[in-house]
């Protein structure tokens, strides 16, 4: 499976935390930061897997701290979002299951075991159905589907918690449709 951590972002709401480092490169411990634990876990339960981490702001800090990962750089970091900087790392859409994991997700061990490394068998996202209101992305559902994810919706199912997952399939169509001659 292919891991792509998304963290070009400049953490804004996070300053002044994150005026001097990325918010991924926040510490949990005096040794760990968000992103290592999270690249450590992934690759206790999916060792085969692969981490790509499509970085920006203070790339050189992130590249510096995290070992045994392909890095992709979003040069225009400051000025796009998540979806351009998946864009970036679209070949790894191709061939494989996909997890796509904004850079600040910090998860229990149990659910990157059992949730974040197993396969899968159709797409889904993982949300916070306890947030109805004030939530920061939302996401509206009927049934198991999602029908729409917003910063702008009035009435949702819950917030987006940052974590999508592919199957191969989908992850093919998601690359092809960001392929302006569809190759």
């Amino acid at each position: 499976m292919n891991y792509i951590f998304l963290v070009a972002g400049r953490g804004t709401r996070l300053q002044p935390l994150t005026l001097k480092q990325a918010k991924s490169m926040y510490k949990l411990d005096k040794s760990t930061t968000v992103l290592q634990r999270m690249v450590s876990k992934i690759k206790e339960y999916d060792p085969q897997g692969n981490i790509i981490i499509v970085d920006g702001f203070m790339h050189e800090n992130i590249e510096n701290e995290i070992q045994g990962a392909i890095f992709v750089r979003n040069p225009f970091y400051a000025v796009t979002n998540s979806i351009a900087s998946l864009w970036f790392a679209r070949e790894y859409l191709l061939n494989d299951e996909v997890a796509i994991i904004n850079g600040d997700i910090v998860m229990e061990d149990k659910l990157i075991r059992n949730v974040l490394c197993e396969n899968t068998q159709k797409p889904f996202v993982m949300l916070d159905s306890s947030i109805k209101s004030d939530g920061d992305y939302n996401v509206q559902v009927d049934g198991e589907r999602v029908l729409v994810m917003s910063k702008d919706l009035d009435s949702y199912f819950g917030e987006y918690a940052g974590v999508t997952k592919l199957d191969k399939e989908s992850a093919k169509k998601i690359a092809f449709s960001s392929r302006k001659d569809g190759q």
